[in-house]
């Protein structure tokens, strides 16, 4: 079975890279994933899973350094205190 559905995936028309966000944001602690950011060094620069995959890892990467910088500590699993 082949599912389609109209405006499910992402277009990108010629140009539109300068357009396109960075992950980090004027927001010190708003961070944005998805395929269609820029400036991740990371395969190539269209559709693909795996770079939406990987800028969410980023994005989650640059969110833990500012909550490192603000002095907050990650706890043991499990840890109520």
């Amino acid at each position: 079975i082949v599912l389609r559905a109209r405006g499910a995936a992402t277009h990108f028309a010629p140009g539109s890279r300068k357009h396109r966000p960075l992950q980090q944001t004027a927001l010190p602690n708003l961070f944005l994933a998805g395929d269609y950011v820029k400036g991740l060094e990371h395969g190539a620069e269209g559709l693909s899973q795996e770079r939406a995959l990987v800028s969410g890892f980023v994005a989650a990467n640059m969110a833990m350094g500012v909550m490192e910088e603000s002095g907050w500590s990650a706890r043991e699993p499990g840890s109520l205190r």
